[in-house]
């Protein structure tokens, strides 16, 4: 994994997909992100993807997520190195009555993705990155303002469909000017949650297909 080879020889890596275009300020955002949080015991990674259009009236300029974001995020070896990875670890938490609810805590989907992940039927490294911080009670601090325009929405991205309706608040000039200790707000982590809860309307449609089709 080319995440785990860099960080044999960096304390932290940068992560970003050639389907990303950055707001000009998005490397300084990171890099000094990293620098400031790197021995914050709540944070696991940081971002430049935001999930949320709170107003600045609501909001800091950076925030805390649950849900990992994997557009264009970073984090440090000493993190990397405790991560879990085996297919056995990860398969007792489906057998944990309690686990589900708190796990979807962070949005619906995140049980059914993670069981999706554990029984081949997705490979997305994301999820088990997500299992691993809601172990260790680790958040993914956020920007205000998307410094990340994602452009494989076109149907050429490999886990998003063309037509995928993705939140997008990207601003090429919004910057984060100072950095400080934050800690998780209940109303950011459950509106977060919303934006991923599908319309019953919906869950009923996409059932009814799948019996009937």
């Amino acid at each position: 994994m080319g995440i785990t080879e860099t960080l044999k020889i960096k304390k932290s890596v940068i992560v970003i997909e050639d389907d990303l275009i950055t707001n000009k300020n998005y490397l300084n955002f990171m890099s000094e992100g990293l620098d400031f949080f790197k021995n914050d015991k709540l944070i696991g990674s940081i971002t430049g993807y935001s999930y949320t259009n709170l107003r600045k009236s609501e909001i800091k300029d950076i925030f805390l997520s649950q849900r990992h974001a994997s557009w264009g995020w970073g984090t440090w070896r000493h993190l990397w190195n405790k991560m879990k990875w085996e297919k056995k670890w990860a398969l007792k938490h489906l057998k944990d009555s309690n686990f589900k609810k708190n796990f979807n805590k962070a949005g619906k989907d995140m049980y059914q993705m993670l069981a999706e992940q554990l029984e081949g039927k997705s490979d997305t490294l994301d999820i088990m990155i997500n299992l691993n911080y809601f172990k260790m009670n680790r958040f993914c601090v956020c920007p205000r303002k998307s410094l990340l325009y994602n452009v494989g929405l076109d149907g050429t991205g490999i886990h998003c469909k063309k037509g995928d309706k993705i939140f997008n608040n990207f601003s090429n000039t919004f910057k984060v000017n100072n950095f400080e200790e934050i800690t998780p707000e209940e109303k950011i982590i459950k509106r977060i949650a919303k934006s991923f809860t599908t319309p019953i309307y919906l869950r009923i449609y996409n059932k009814l297909n799948k019996l009937l089709f």
